[in-house]
C-alpha cells in the first residue's frame, strides 16, 4: 500500500465532503417537501372541520350590599341567573350575627373585604343592594372601586345615581 500525497487526500477529502453535502441537500429538500405535504393536509383538514360561532359570553355581574340582606341576595342572585347573566356575591352571608365570623375573628372581614374587591374586578358591572335606602361603608366603598375601574353600576334601587 502506497501512501497517499497531500494532494490526494484532499481530492478525496473533498469528494467525501461534495457527497455528504449531496445527501444532506437531498434530505433537506425530501424533509421541505414533507413539511410541506403535512401542512397542506393540516390546511385542508382545517378547511374542512365543522365550525360552530363563538357564542358571546353572558355578562358577569356582582352583587355588592350588606350582607344583613341575605334573602335580597339570594333572590337577586336567583333574578339575574335567570336574566342569564353569570353572578358573583359575598359568600359569608350569616343569618345571625352572633354567628357572623366578620364580627369576631381577626382579619376575616378585612379579607373578605379584599376578595369581593377581586370579584368586582372579573364582573363587568356591579349591581348594589341599597335595600330600603341603607348602604353601608363596605357598600359605599365597593361602590367607589367600581367607578374607578369603569364598571357600569345598577343599583336595585333607583335614585342613588349620585351615591
Amino acid at each position: 500500500m502506497t501512501a497517499l500525497t497531500p494532494k490526494e487526500a484532499m481530492g478525496i477529502v473533498d469528494r467525501l465532503t461534495q457527497d455528504a453535502s449531496r445527501e444532506a441537500m437531498a434530505e433537506g429538500e425530501r424533509l421541505l417537501t414533507d413539511y410541506t405535504s403535512i401542512s397542506a393536509q393540516l390546511a385542508d383538514a382545517l378547511a374542512a372541520a365543522p365550525t360552530e360561532p363563538q357564542k358571546p359570553r353572558p355578562r358577569v355581574v356582582c352583587l355588592c350590599g350588606s350582607t344583613r340582606f341575605a334573602e335580597t341576595f339570594n333572590r337577586v342572585a336567583e333574578e339575574e341567573t335567570l336574566a342569564g347573566r353569570i353572578v358573583v356575591r359575598p359568600e359569608v352571608v350569616t343569618y345571625s350575627s352572633a354567628n357572623d365570623p366578620q364580627k369576631h375573628a381577626p382579619g376575616v372581614k378585612t379579607a373578605l373585604d379584599e376578595l369581593h374587591l377581586r370579584k368586582i374586578d372579573l364582573a363587568d358591572e356591579v349591581l348594589i343592594l341599597n335595600q330600603n335606602g341603607y348602604m353601608g361603608e363596605s357598600t359605599r366603598r365597593e361602590l367607589a372601586y367600581a367607578r374607578a375601574q369603569g364598571k357600569k353600576v345598577r343599583f336595585l334601587e333607583p335614585g342613588w345615581k349620585n351615591a
